[in-house]
């Protein structure tokens, strides 16, 4: 399930990482909910097919070029709490950005 807090928390997330790639790029909290809507079942559907845990580390590692990895991993953490509960699902994906992006990480300062 998906928490209107949490989308809310990704479409402000994806506007801060947008300005901090390229300040020219206009990509507002509405068109960051409306392809949240658009994609959110074609992943689910893809998740389901790939081994999960196999998918998820082939896109962090696709991401791991990025210079705002910390922010991203940040983000990922806010919005994991952003519904004041933090599932095992998102401890699960955190953990794993963690390893493959070489961030520190401690659950228990979350």
């Amino acid at each position: 399930k998906v928490y209107p807090e949490e989308v809310e928390t990704f479409a402000t997330a994806i506007n801060r990482l947008s300005h901090l790639i390229d300040p020219n790029i206009l990509f507002t909290s509405s068109m960051a909910k409306d392809w949240f809507q658009a994609n959110r079942a074609g992943i689910n559907a893809r998740l389901k097919q790939d081994e999960q845990k196999t998918m998820v580390k082939r896109v962090l590692k696709k991401l791991t070029p990025s210079n705002n990895l910390k922010e991203v991993f940040f983000n990922m953490i806010r919005i994991a709490h952003a519904d004041k509960e933090y599932h095992k699902t998102e401890h699960e994906l955190i953990k794993e950005a963690s390893m493959v992006w070489n961030i520190p990480y401690d659950r228990r300062l979350t």
